[in-house]
């Protein structure tokens, strides 16, 4: 059976073992539906691997003290390891101490946010919502998150990535307007190219300040010549609309 309520810490100093039961931390660990959110969490990793796995009620806890508290990874694991009452809240029942090393890694904080998916935090979002309405401790329709708490469709944007974003589009309109000039006509766009350099900045985990400005100087290469090619077109579009249309005035009849 999942523990609902876990034992408040039975020996803390320099506390003694004094401690607020009427915590906003203490009261809102029993709002939150664990034993539920444990199910779902548990079917996203290999059952050889749960043994090893972070367990759920640490990871919900965190995240969801960054939905609170408005904190970055790292600033909530920080903020872990000061705050007895949190840690009750993220199923401790013993003082953790910083020491050498943290309760987890920061990233793993996002690792697990994409592993679980949208689905998964959006379920837990409206679980707790309901939870905290129903205890009055919330008001009004909607709740505001930190988008860094539970990100939906939304990414951290780089010069590369940004410059790419460009190029797709631009690639995009180039092909539109060729097709409304002349569909065989063909336009190197290097599409193929740029997105294999984008791909490599992508997957490479380590990067230097040579690695990423040379990247970035490739890429801009790319969106200047889509660019250049862009013009082009679009004046060479602009002259055959002047000119079909001269040709149907020319045509046209008026009785």
């Amino acid at each position: 059976m999942y523990p609902e309520q876990l034992p408040i810490f039975k020996d803390l100093n320099p506390y003694s073992g004094q401690i607020d039961s009427n915590n906003r931390w203490i009261k809102l660990a029993k709002l939150v539906p664990w034993e539920e959110m444990d199910v779902i969490y548990r079917k996203h990793f290999d059952t050889k691997k749960l043994s090893v796995i972070k367990n759920c009620r640490l990871i919900m806890g965190l995240i969801l003290g960054q939905m609170f508290l408005e904190l970055s990874d790292r600033e909530i694991v920080d903020y872990f390891h000061e705050n007895p009452y949190f840690q009750y809240f993220c199923g401790k029942d013993t003082f953790v101490a910083k020491l050498e090393s943290k309760i987890i890694h920061p990233s793993l904080l996002s690792k697990r946010r994409r592993r679980l998916g949208s689905s998964y935090t959006q379920k837990f979002e409206r679980e707790m919502v309901i939870a905290l309405k129903k205890k009055g401790l919330i008001k009004g329709k909607k709740l505001i998150l930190d988008a860094t708490v539970f990100p939906a469709n939304i990414t951290h944007p780089n010069d590369v990535k940004l410059l790419n974003s460009v190029r797709e589009y631009l690639c995009k309109t180039i092909l539109d307007v060729k097709n409304s000039i002349d569909a065989t006509r063909k336009v190197r766009t290097y599409k193929r190219v740029a997105r294999k350099v984008y791909l490599t900045f992508q997957k490479t985990k380590r990067k230097t300040k040579t690695f990423i400005r040379k990247k970035r100087k490739k890429m801009i290469q790319y969106v200047n010549r889509n660019i250049k090619q862009l013009d082009i077109l679009l004046a060479e579009a602009r002259t055959y609309m002047t000119e079909q249309s001269s040709t149907l005035k020319q045509w046209s009849y008026d009785p």
